[in-house]
């Protein structure tokens, strides 16, 4: 180290020479990327939570039915038929077998199926405010998800 003051304070290294300036600016860039590697890695790992507790299911009238993406893409031409017919009736495949539906019924499903698939975006919106906002704490991933 040679310095006439912190001004001019310079680390003699072997390609050359930094001022403290620039070290301190060097320090500071690398902590903002590891900052922002950091809150990427825990805005994946929120994502992936709202993903498990998207497709693990929710409960209609007693019965577990199933939340996949693909449960649910099945589920929309069958709401879409009962939407247009009251008379329209269907057996649907739960987790617990399969249940006789009317229309009202299927309807009643599709929208308990949005509802809870809906409340999981929520609450991953809330946890990526709290991330944002510097208020997350590692115990909130583990609360607040429907069931």
């Amino acid at each position: 180290f040679r310095s006439s003051d912190d001004a001019d304070l310079t680390i003699a290294g072997v390609i050359g020479s930094v001022t403290k300036a620039d070290y301190d600016a060097a320090q500071v860039a690398e902590l903002k990327a590891r900052d922002a590697k950091a809150k990427s890695q825990l805005l994946g790992q929120i994502a992936n939570t709202r993903y498990q507790h998207e497709i693990a299911g929710t409960v209609y009238n007693s019965t577990h039915v199933e939340t996949t993406r693909e449960s649910r893409a099945m589920l929309l031409p069958v709401a879409f038929a009962a939407s247009l017919d009251n008379t329209y009736t269907s057996k649907w495949k739960s987790t617990d077998g399969f249940i006789q539906l009317t229309s009202t019924q299927i309807l009643g499903l599709a929208s308990t199926v949005r509802a809870y698939v809906q409340a999981c975006f929520d609450r991953e919106s809330v946890l990526i405010s709290a991330v944002t906002g510097g208020t997350f704490d590692a115990a909130m991933l583990a609360e607040g998800w429907p069931t």
